[in-house]
This record gives structure tokens, sequence and C-alpha cells, in this order.
């Protein structure tokens, strides 16, 4: 069972998924918050809980059904705005063999009218230090800027790679192309087609023009 807490919005979100004992080593559960009902922060926790009664047993272990035999760490997760934020997964990257880097930015778009929350994700590795101060909020401030900025990239290349007709006028608010151009527009000034011609034919001003928009390194003088 996985849970997510809201305590601003006093919103909770639960999913449940059957599981054998044989299996719990290698289980998974995805959990989808609706967007813009949590604000603030959220706590996501895993439980393992009985779904049937069993038999009473001498050292008193549990028996009842929906009894909680295992609870994992809480992970507090720190929001940004008044609404939901970028569709992000904690999860642990030494289980998959994705190495100890801090998160991994994944995009599955295979077109800009594509839902943005549905196939584009950011994973935090839960065995990283820096990635556990993004979870915790002990370093939110300081972080956000420099995965801003790395989101930005990887999105960014990836729509150059794809070769996609820019067309954000016609497509749906919560689009691929909508959510990019608006990001474009607040962290870069200027629009998405405008951002995607500079990273392919200056890629060097594209760094100057997004470190100098988002200045991801500017914690480094606090």
């Amino acid at each position: 069972m996985a849970v997510a807490d809201c305590q601003s919005a006093d919103c909770r979100v639960v999913e449940h998924v059957p599981v054998q004992v044989q299996d719990l080593s290698h289980a998974s559960v995805r959990l989808i918050v609706p967007p813009g009902e949590f604000a603030s922060s959220m706590t996501l926790s895993g439980h393992i809980v009985l779904a049937d009664d069993s038999s009473p047993h001498r050292d008193l272990r549990a028996h009842k059904e929906a009894a909680r035999i295992h609870s994992s760490k809480q992970y507090t997760v720190a929001l940004e705005g008044d609404g939901g934020r970028f569709p992000t997964e904690a999860i642990s990257f030494s289980s998959l063999g994705y190495g100890n880097a801090p998160w991994m930015i994944d995009a599955k778009f295979s077109d800009l009218t594509d839902s943005f929350v549905a196939t584009v994700r950011l994973f935090l590795n839960t065995d990283n230090a820096v990635a556990k101060q993004l979870l915790n909020g002990t370093r939110s401030a300081d972080l956000a800027p420099i995965l801003r900025a790395e989101i930005l990239r990887v999105l960014l290349a990836t729509v150059s790679y794809g070769r996609f007709d820019i067309v954000v006028e016609e497509v749906d608010d919560e689009s691929v192309g909508a959510v990019l151009d608006g990001m474009c527009k607040m962290f870069l000034n200027r629009d998405l087609g405008s951002a995607i011609r500079l990273l392919e034919q200056d890629p060097s001003r594209f760094e100057l023009v997004l470190h100098s928009k988002i200045e991801p390194l500017d914690y480094l003088m606090r």
C-alpha cells in the first residue's frame, strides 16, 4: 500500500496492490496524485498490510485484516506554488541499476500534443544524499534552480532530437507543447520555438541564457 498525505490541503491518496509473500522483494506500486489537489508539501510512505484474517499465532503476530506488518520511512516532498508540482517519483536507483545519480528526467512523449503529466517524469534517487535533501526540503531552495536547468536541458533536447512540429497555439493547456512553452517563457523569457532554435544553432549561447536567467549556481555565493 502506498500513501501520499498533504496536511496543507487535508488530502490523502492511497493505492493498494495485492502481493504474495514470495513476491515482496520485488513488488512495486505506482501512486498517482491528482494535479492541483496537493500544495506546500506531501509525505510519502509505503506499507505492507494483511489482506485477510488468519489464525491467531502464539507469538501474538498480526493476523487481522488491514493490520500493518511493516511501514517504510516517510519521505517529505516540498511542492512548488499553490498546486501540484512537476510529476515526480522517489525511487531507489540501486535496485534498478541506475547508479548513484541524484535524479533522472524521463521523457517519453511522441508528439507535443501528448499529455505532459502522462509522458514526463522526474525520478529522485532515495539512495543519494543530494536527492534526499530535495525530498526532505532541507535544501530545496538551493537545489531547485540546478534541477530546473537540467529539466529544461533534457526536455528541450528531447524536442530538438524528435524534430517535432512546434505549434503550441493549437495544443491543449496540459500538453507537452503548452507546458514547455510556459516553462521557456517563465524561465528563459522566450517561447518554445525560440529556445529550440537557440539550442540547435548556438548551444554555447543557450547555456549563457540558461545560466543568466535561472542562475543555477547562485547558491554557491550565499
